[in-house]
């Protein structure tokens, strides 16, 4: 791999069951540890979907203490019909990175309207729970036609009932667009501290949840928590209370912290699906597809792929391998199957006369 003077061709050869797809997944795996940029094909979507699947329980095979599987660096590209995507690679697949950014980048579903919204959710909830209040009686006052309302004889949600509605409804966008940013980013775009910041977060907005949701949480001493300024003593408070007032506290700092880096990262527009193609391509080092759907890599502009590794390649028409290894930057390829298994399949009656020639 660091003989870039020289240009190589290896061929790996093996009967039936000897274990070439298992060798060739975990190289595959190796070498994307590496960062080295691999093309990975074979001549059909069933061979390719069962070495992309290989390679995805690889790594979340190895992932220990990592709360999220970072897939971003990963790319399967093909019809989704034809490669028949199931659950364990979609977190791979083009269209659905695609699908899921698109959510994650939007301005009113992204993750900048998440953060934004609890940020002030947390700030101004008491505030926010008092219009809720007034436009509820107003709201009495125009159906009733009087002007003086008993507001004791008014139902409305109770602050807890108002608070809890509004917090699980934004805790769940947030998780959503901190999972699509883990998944679907590579860690190294993301930035190690952001990407601390977001399992904190989720750490900090579960603790909030599961204390916010508990049977003895009192509405008038909650609202009387979310009343105080972030520069205000909290000695007056018990200590449960006062464990709300510091992860209210911390979600704060951290969620302030992230929005603020992550509005340094650039990130592909969301008015632009095809900015977000390329912008997927752009950050993959490890691409799936049939040899034949390689061609699509002629058009895009990336950074050169530097290796290729064909499995099942004897079954590959010479004409049909010269696609992925005209590739620009193409510098090394693997070959890995057995020429006594089945050869290339040949549909045409003229190609097939011609093959015979």
């Amino acid at each position: 791999m660091r003989c870039n003077h020289k240009s190589s061709v290896q061929l790996i050869q093996g009967p039936p069951g000897t274990g070439k797809t298992k060798t060739v997944s975990i190289l595959i795996y190796v070498l994307l540890k590496m960062n080295c940029r691999t093309l990975s094909c074979a001549p059909t979507n069933v061979a390719v979907v069962e070495l992309a699947s290989r390679v995805v329980k690889l790594i979340k095979e190895t992932v220990n203490d990592d709360p999220f599987f970072s897939f971003g660096d990963i790319l399967l590209i093909g019809n989704k019909d034809r490669l028949k995507v199931g659950s364990d690679i979609e977190d791979i697949y083009l269209e659905y990175r695609v699908q899921r950014l698109v959510e994650c980048l939007g301005p009113f579903t992204g993750w900048k309207s998440c953060l934004t919204s609890m940020i002030n959710l947390l700030e101004d909830c008491v505030s926010w729970y008092q219009i809720f209040v007034e436009n509820k009686m107003i709201k009495a006052k125009e159906l009733s036609n009087e002007d003086e309302v008993d507001v004791k004889k008014l139902e409305f949600d109770s602050f807890l009932e108002f608070f809890r509605a509004r917090f699980k409804s934004t805790a769940s966008s947030i998780r959503r667009c901190i999972f699509t940013f883990c998944t679907h980013l590579p860690k190294s775009y993301i930035q190690e501290s952001n990407y601390q910041n977001m399992v904190i977060l989720i750490d900090l907005l579960d603790s909030f949840e599961e204390m916010l949701f508990k049977d003895n949480t009192v509405s008038e001493e909650l609202e009387e928590i979310f009343s105080i300024k972030e520069t205000d003593s909290y000695e007056s408070f018990v200590e449960a209370s006062s464990s709300l007032v510091y992860i209210r506290s911390k979600s704060l700092s951290v969620l302030r912290t992230l929005r603020r880096s992550l509005e340094g990262i650039k990130l592909p527009s969301v008015l632009n699906k095809r900015s977000i193609m390329e912008f997927c391509f752009q950050r993959a080092s490890l691409i799936f597809c049939t040899v034949s759907s390689s061609y699509k890599l002629h058009s895009v502009e990336m950074e050169p792929l530097n290796l290729l590794l064909i499995d099942e390649a004897a079954q590959l028409k010479e004409c049909e391998s010269t696609i992925p290894l005209q590739l620009l930057g193409m510098k090394h390829a693997i070959l890995v199957g057995d020429e006594c298994q089945l050869p290339a399949m040949v549909a045409s009656n003229v190609s097939q006369r011609n093959f015979i020639i």
